[in-house]
């Protein structure tokens, strides 16, 4: 509840802000740590004195290596949650021994044949262990330790060293410590995966705000340019079109000049407020666009970091591949097993390859969708680059995007490939 009480105060003490700002990842798992900090310092003050009483009736050797170490990591964990540091690692130190603890059991009593008559005093941490796998494993780990440490609780108290209690009572609190891991582990693991896509979110909406207020920013100084540019050419031609003298042609060049280095000047505005983007950008805008879109995707790239494409070039690039993906989501179908982007790029060609294992569709006939026609193909051979799109019926779809930088022999020679 103490957990669950704090993300409530926050919530409440900031009305004005957003989960995104409130419940990130770094909160929660500082309220997972210092939550399992508490419970750590309170169970394990709580289980020093059945430890000591149950002691005489163990191996002294077994007793006193796992009861140090069982005791020195939920120490550790105390301080480690308080801290908020290696709190994985001491979660991790307390699960494992634990576990150990527990399957040697029956074979550390000093006499392996006589019925105990209270329950092992290890049962009292049981929940805590769960807890130490929730926090300091993955899912799946934690899920797979529950599960077992539960089923060896079965066979504990079965022996003479666990009571020797019957099958009823064994099956009884074996479910009693299921239930109690699989509640833990489904909490953490809901507050860890609602964080993850609040971050998420958060950063792909920071990422797109900031882009468009950029675009903004630039439009609005493009529309000045393009004003001041039109007023220059439209008086350079009306001051051409009365030219009569000597003179006036003179001031009708010297106006045309001008106009040429408003030109000039534009293109390298365009040029500052553009610059080239290397190949660790290109990756980052890929990784965000597997975020935004929320499509199951592999990315692989490859190539010099150093690398670098022009600004304009990576945009037709970029958006042409976000359409393909875009196009393998909606009509690739329910069967789709895998989806990959390759984005590969050397000093003198760059390639990105969008493929799927979707239903697939025949090339060979006339397709009019705009995705394709539009998005895709004319897209890439503006900058001049060649589109190739591979697919049959049944045989998923590969399209590739390529572009070369133009050489004086061949400035522009955009193909496509069907």
């Amino acid at each position: 509840m103490g957990m669950f009480g704090h993300v409530g105060r926050i919530v409440r003490n900031n009305p004005d802000e957003g989960p995104s700002r409130t419940i990130t990842t770094h909160l929660i798992e500082q309220v997972i740590a210092r939550g399992y900090a508490g419970t750590a310092f309170l169970f394990g003050a709580t289980s020093i004195g059945p430890a000591f009483t149950g002691q005489p009736v163990m191996n002294q050797t077994w007793a006193w290596v796992f009861g140090l170490t069982l005791f020195s990591a939920l120490t550790f964990s105390a301080i480690a949650g308080l801290a908020i540091r290696q709190v994985r690692l001491a979660a991790i130190l307390v699960a494992v021994p634990y576990l150990l603890m527990v399957v040697s059991w029956p074979f550390a009593a000093t006499d392996i044949t006589r019925v105990q008559p209270t329950t092992p005093w290890i049962w009292g941490l049981c929940g805590l262990a769960m807890a130490a796998a929730a926090v300091g494993f993955n899912e799946w780990v934690a899920g797979i330790y529950i599960f077992v440490l539960s089923a060896t609780w079965v066979f504990i108290r079965l022996t003479p060293a666990g009571g020797e209690v019957g099958y009823a009572r064994a099956f009884q609190d074996a479910g009693y410590t299921f239930l109690i891991g699989t509640t833990v582990l489904t909490i953490t693991m809901l507050l860890r995966r609602t964080a993850t896509h609040v971050d998420h979110a958060y950063t792909a909406a920071t990422t797109k705000y900031a882009r468009a207020t950029k675009e903004h920013e630039y439009e609005k100084q493009r529309n000045t340019v393009d004003a001041l540019l039109h007023d220059s050419v439209l008086t350079t031609l009306l001051q051409a079109s009365r030219a009569d003298t000597p003179q006036t042609r003179r001031l009708a060049t010297q106006m045309a000049f001008r106009s040429l280095n408003v030109i000039a000047d534009t293109e390298d505005d365009f040029d500052r407020h553009h610059a080239p983007l290397t190949a660790t950008e290109i990756t980052d805008r890929f990784e965000a666009l597997k975020t935004h879109l929320s499509i199951p995707v592999t990315l692989t790239t490859t190539g010099p970091s150093d690398h670098s494409i022009p600004f304009t070039v990576a945009e037709a690039l970029f958006a042409a591949a976000e359409q393909a993906l875009v196009n393998s989501a909606q009509h690739a179908g329910p069967t789709v097993t895998f989806r990959t982007i390759t984005v590969t790029w050397t000093h003198t060609t760059v390639t990105i390859t969008i493929t799927d294992d979707g239903k697939g569709f025949d090339t060979t006939q006339r397709c009019d969708r705009l995705g394709v026609r539009v998005s895709i193909i004319e897209r890439v051979e503006t900058i001049g680059g060649h589109v190739t799109i591979n697919s049959h019926p049944g045989h998923g779809t590969r399209t590739t995007l390529t572009w070369t930088p133009p050489t004086p022999q061949n400035p522009n020679n955009p193909t496509t490939t069907r």
